[in-house]
């Protein structure tokens, strides 16, 4: 018995989903609720798990690709199935065409003649031996010279490949474009800077630097301090932390700090947000 992997419903308002990253491939063992792929929509990312024990054997749906909520996104067989079974990525069954093989032949097939058997050579007869040279004084040996260091081959620029290239653009960084846009038409553009005597800060931060490292496995930088001076600054400050509703000419102030830091990922920066409760 197979059971269908479908797209589920992640929000009220979430009518379809794109398929980001497969974490099995066709004829791996899957566990129940094991995450079997990611998937990204306009409100959240997230990992949709595996509904049962059993053989990824087919993907229908490829990386890239976006469906609607419903629709299937693989099939997973019985537990005992052969992962031969499985086959590849697909989105249109009609897609998998067997080539046709030729039908054999009843003619018959000539064989090669038999080679000649090749007649063998008479011996040579062996040259006089010929007195070795007397060998001459060897010099004495010269300091090895360091070798001189391989040349390393300059990486061709990542852009060079796209020249000439046109390609879809990735959901994930169509959705924080079109963001940006929003923002840039509806909030007013303002910069203003202020200069502060962090030495105190910076002071607290090598102080704890090593000790975080030992014991997270990875250094501490001085962004999590900011961070929270700005989540401090907000709650002393909450005309900063407000919204303007032009339409009905109200100011709301909001009773919660949330701070989106921006990062670099392999699909694109991402904002993820700390929310109230972990500042």
């Amino acid at each position: 018995m197979t059971i269908s992997v479908t797209l589920p419903a992640l929000g009220e308002s979430v009518t379809e989903g794109t398929v980001t990253r497969w974490l099995k491939q066709p004829g791996e063992h899957v566990q129940e609720d094991e995450p079997l792929l990611e998937v990204s929509t306009d409100k959240v990312d997230t990992e949709i798990p595996a509904p049962a024990t059993g053989v990824l054997l087919t993907i229908v749906v490829g990386e890239d690709e976006t469906v609607e909520v419903g629709a299937e996104l693989a099939v997973i067989g019985p537990p005992d199935t052969e992962p031969s079974a499985a086959t590849a990525v697909t989105a249109d069954p009609a897609a998998l065409v067997t080539a046709p093989q030729p039908a054999p032949s009843s003619a018959p097939v000539a064989q090669p003649p038999a080679a000649a058997p090749m007649p063998h050579p008479e011996p040579a007869a062996a040259p006089a031996p010929v007195p070795p040279p007397a060998p001459a004084p060897m010099p004495a040996p010269a300091p090895a010279a360091a070798p001189a260091p391989r040349p390393i081959p300059a990486a061709a620029p990542p852009t060079a490949a796209r020249r000439g290239h046109t390609a879809a653009v990735p959901r994930l960084r169509k959705a924080v474009g079109d963001s940006l846009k929003q923002a840039l038409l509806e909030q007013a553009q303002l910069t203003s800077t202020v200069e502060a005597d962090a030495t105190g800060l910076l002071r607290l931060w090598r102080a704890t630097a090593d000790g975080y490292m030992a014991r997270e496995g990875f250094a501490l930088t001085p962004l999590p301090f900011f961070v929270l001076a700005a989540a401090q600054a907000l709650k002393a400050h909450p005309v900063i932390n407000a919204r303007i509703d032009t339409g009905g000419a109200t100011i709301t102030y909001y009773d919660t700090e949330n701070v989106g830091i921006t990062v670099d990922t392999d699909q694109g920066p991402v904002t993820p947000v700390v929310r109230a409760r972990a500042i």
